[in-house]
């Protein structure tokens, strides 16, 4: 192992925690458990106020790879990841959560598979608290590569912590614009503006689902009605074509498609069913909808408007 981890290449871990005293320990070892030996793991604590730091100050007494930066003040999830990626010393970035659960081969798979492309990402299995496996798929969608940015503004395929990124994405991508729904996503559709984005079949890691976790917790959320949650779903939207368009991420052709998704998003707003998105959208399926298994059924779910779902809000 010494003489082939002197050869390869230094591969950086970026891992965030906050309040993570629960799952921490477990992902902390299927880190530094990884066949894949030449690594800096670099842990950013955004002002954890249970036992996270006691937990990453203990495993690194043990594997002194592990470097820990504490944030005097909390800067939230997006800016505590950018400060991760920013300290970063490897060729390559693996994103990190604090309450997954890496194969001991996910490094080494994704090292060997991600050739010239910017961003490689892998499958995922879902998990519970205890660690038993949750039946089914996900994210429930196609899993994209190469050239296809403009799919990844409706919905996203890419998990941060399935991802290995070179770091030449990082000069690319950040910063990441302040209210950006996921780093992610953003990630994703730097690398695919330059065709260098791509998907391993291997699933390589567990991601874990539990009260805590920002995703799902979002998605089990009950007090917002789904008139307001249109609302806010298609304003993000909206926000993340603008930035994409300021900061000049796609080729012109793209750029346009792109300014006129944005326009007829608009009326989503004020209507109960967008038919000129309707149009646009059937017009454009292989730009915007290679993610969705079944285009009719995601075009007509983009297209209800506010108050379609005010009318009807069990639908």
């Amino acid at each position: 192992m010494q003489n082939r981890t002197e050869n390869e290449a230094l591969i950086s871990i970026a891992l965030c925690t906050y309040n993570g005293e629960q799952f921490l320990a477990e992902q902390l070892k299927s880190i530094t458990d990884q066949t894949y030996q030449n690594l800096e793991i670099v842990v950013v604590d955004d002002c954890s106020t249970d036992k996270t730091v006691d937990i990453l100050e203990g495993a690194q007494k043990n594997d002194p790879r592990i470097k820990i930066y504490k944030n005097e003040k909390n800067l939230g999830f997006i800016k505590n990841f950018e400060k991760a990626l920013e300290k970063c010393k490897g060729e390559f970035i693996a994103l990190s959560d604090q309450d997954d659960v890496w194969l001991a081969h996910k490094i080494e798979t994704l090292h060997r598979e991600i050739g010239d492309n910017l961003l490689i990402y892998s499958a995922v299995d879902l998990i519970n608290e205890e660690g038993h496996p949750i039946p089914g798929t996900f994210p429930r969608l196609n899993r994209i590569e190469g050239h296809c940015p403009l799919s990844l503004i409706l919905g996203n395929c890419v998990i941060g912590h399935t991802c290995l990124i070179r770091k030449e994405l990082i000069e690319i991508a950040l910063p990441i614009p302040p209210g950006v729904f996921s780093h992610d996503q953003w990630l994703a559709i730097a690398s695919s503006a330059t065709g260098q984005l791509k998907a391993s079949t291997d699933t390589l890691s567990h991601y874990r689902t539990h009260s805590k976790n920002t995703l799902f917790k979002s998605k089990r959320a009950k007090s917002t009605s789904k008139a307001e949650k249109s609302l806010k779903k298609v304003s993000r939207i909206i926000y993340l074509s603008e930035q994409i368009i300021q900061r000049k991420l796609l080729k012109r052709a793209d750029t346009e498609k792109l300014k006129a998704l944005k326009e007829n998003l608009e009326a989503n707003k004020r209507s109960f069913y967008n038919f000129r998105l309707a149009r646009f959208l059937n017009t454009h399926q292989a730009d915007f909808l290679k993610l969705f298994k079944n285009r009719r059924k995601a075009i007509r779910k983009q297209c209800r408007g506010y108050f379609f779902y005010k009318i009807l809000p069990f639908q």
